[in-house]
C-alpha cells in the first residue's frame, strides 16, 4: 500500500538563496552572492563530476550567475558579463557546443549578450540582450522554429529582434514579444500550441497578436496572461489547465481563472498567485505535493496561508518561496532533488536545534496546519547553517529550534 503526503520543510539558510528551478530529477539553487548549488540525480553531468545522487546541495559555480534553468538531464546558465554556459546531457546538442557530447566540466555556449536561458527536454533557448532568439538541440517536432525538423548542436537564430520573454516546455516553444503577442512553436499532439489542431509546427505562429502579459510552458501545456485572466492549451489529464475538468483542449481558452497577477506551470501542474496574494495550485498530485488529499486537483486549490511569491512545481513535489525569503520543499523526494539528505519520503516533525549556535541565519520549519498532511514513523535529518556560515547537521532524534530568517534574500522560485 502506498502512503501519500506532503512534507513542508525549510530547505536551506534561504538568506543565502535567489532562485531555484527544478526539471526531471534535478535541482538547481542561485544564491544571492551569484553562487549556483545543485542537488539531486547526476547520471550525465549536470552537476558536474559530483557522484549520483546528491542528496544535499554543492557549490556548483562559486559566482556572478545571474540567470539559470534544468532541462532534461542539464544544466544552463547566464553570468553577469552576458555569457552563457551549460553542462549534462548533450546528445542531441542541446548544450550547442557544436558536438553531441555530454560534459561533466562547464562548457561555454555564448560568449556575451545573453540575457536568459530556457531549457525544455533536449532544446535550449537563449534571449540575447537585443531581443533576438537563438535555439540549439532536438528537433524532431519542430521546437526549435527554424522550419524544419533537422536538430541542431550550435545555436541558431529564429527571432532577429522583439523578443522579451521565452519558455520552453517539454518539447514546444512559447515566447512573448514586446508587443506583448504570444508566438509559439514544436509539438502539438496535446494541443498544446493552443491553435485548435494537434498537428506540430516547425515554424512559429502568433497565438495572440497583443495583451499578453506573461506566459509559461508545461510538459504539454501552455498558460497565457491576458488582462489579469487565465487562458490555457493542451493536456488536462489531471486538471492542470484550470477550468475544473480534466478535459483537454487544443483551442486556447479562458479558463474562468481571474484577478491573476502571475501564471506557473510544470510536469502536469500549473499554479497562480491572485492579486490578492492569495497562491492557488492544480493538478497532479500524486504525493499530496499540492497540499490537500485530494487526486488529482482539478479545483484550484490556496496552497498554504503562508504568502508564497513563487513555485516550482516538479512531477512528484514541489518547491516554493515565502515573502520572508524561506524556500518549502514537499511531496516526493526522489534523489535528493528537494535538497534534503532523506531520499525516502520523510515524516514531518517538529524540532529544535542543538544549542550553542543560536537563532543567526537558521530557517523556518513549518507543519501541521490543516492543508498539510503529516504522518508518523519516519525520521528527518535538518541540515542549516548557522550565523558564522558552519554547516550544522542534526542527526535524526535530535530536536532543534528554527525560527525564520530576518534577512532573506530570495526572490523569485521558477519552474
Amino acid at each position: 500500500m502506498r502512503f501519500h503526503l506532503f512534507v513542508l520543510i525549510a530547505l536551506f539558510p534561504i538568506s543565502l538563496f535567489a532562485e531555484v528551478k527544478v526539471e526531471g530529477s534535478h535541482s538547481l539553487y542561485l544564491r544571492s552572492d551569484g553562487s549556483l548549488w545543485g542537488s539531486g540525480i547526476n547520471t550525465s553531468g549536470q552537476l558536474l563530476d559530483y557522484p549520483s545522487p546528491l542528496e544535499t546541495p554543492v557549490k556548483l559555480v562559486s559566482g556572478n550567475v545571474i540567470d539559470m534553468d534544468a532541462g532534461t538531464n542539464f544544466s544552463l546558465f547566464v553570468k553577469d558579463d552576458g555569457s552563457a554556459w551549460g553542462m549534462g546531457e548533450n546528445g542531441s546538442g542541446q548544450l550547442g557546443t557544436g558536438n553531441t557530447f555530454n560534459s561533466s566540466v562547464i562548457v561555454q555556449i555564448f560568449a556575451g549578450n545573453v540575457m536568459a536561458v530556457s531549457a525544455g527536454d533536449s532544446h535550449s533557448a537563449f534571449l540575447m540582450t537585443d531581443g533576438s532568439l537563438w535555439m540549439t538541440g532536438l528537433n524532431n517536432y519542430g521546437q526549435l522554429g527554424t522550419g524544419n525538423l533537422t536538430s541542431v548542436s550550435t545555436p541558431v537564430m529564429i527571432e532577429a529582434s522583439g523578443v522579451v520573454e521565452v519558455e520552453a516546455g517539454s518539447n514546444h516553444l512559447v515566447y512573448r514579444k514586446s508587443d506583448n503577442s504570444a508566438w509559439v512553436v514544436g509539438r502539438n499532439f496535446e494541443g498544446q500550441l493552443g491553435d485548435g489542431t494537434s498537428s506540430d509546427l516547425s515554424t512559429p505562429i502568433e497565438l495572440f497578436s497583443g495583451n499578453i502579459t506573461d506566459i509559461v510552458a508545461g510538459f504539454q501545456h501552455s498558460l497565457f496572461l491576458s488582462g489579469n485572466q487565465l487562458w490555457a492549451s493542451g493536456q488536462n489529464s489531471n486538471g492542470q489547465l484550470g477550468d475544473g475538468t480534466i478535459s483537454s483542449n487544443p483551442t486556447v481558452f479562458y479558463t474562468g481563472q481571474a484577478n491573476i497577477s502571475e501564471i506557473y506551470a510544470g510536469q502536469n501542474k500549473s499554479a497562480w498567485k491572485k492579486n490578492s496574494n492569495d497562491f492557488y495550485v492544480v493538478g497532479e498530485n500524486t504525493y499530496s505535493e499540492l497540499g490537500t488529499a485530494t487526486m488529482p486537483v482539478q479545483t484550484p486549490h490556496n496552497l498554504t496561508s503562508e504568502d508564497v511569491v513563487s513555485i516550482a512545481l516538479g512531477s512528484s513535489f514541489i518547491l516554493f518561496e515565502t515573502s520572508d525569503g524561506i524556500v518549502f520543499g514537499g511531496g516526493n523526494n526522489p534523489d535528493g532533488v528537494l535538497g534534503f539528505n532523506e531520499t525516502s519520503i520523510p515524516t514531518f516533525t517538529e524540532t529544535h536545534f542543538p544549542s550553542g549556535y543560536g537563532s543567526g541565519n537558521v530557517i523556518s520549519v513549518k507543519y501541521g496546519n490543516n492543508k498539510f498532511h503529516p504522518y508518523q514513523g519516519i525520521e528527518i535529518q535538518f541540515i542549516v547553517t548557522d550565523s558564522n556560515g558552519r554547516r550544522v547537521e542534526s542527526d535524526h532524534t535530535t530536536s532543534i529550534t528554527i525560527t525564520p530568517s530576518s534577512s532573506a534574500n530570495v526572490t523569485h522560485v521558477y519552474a
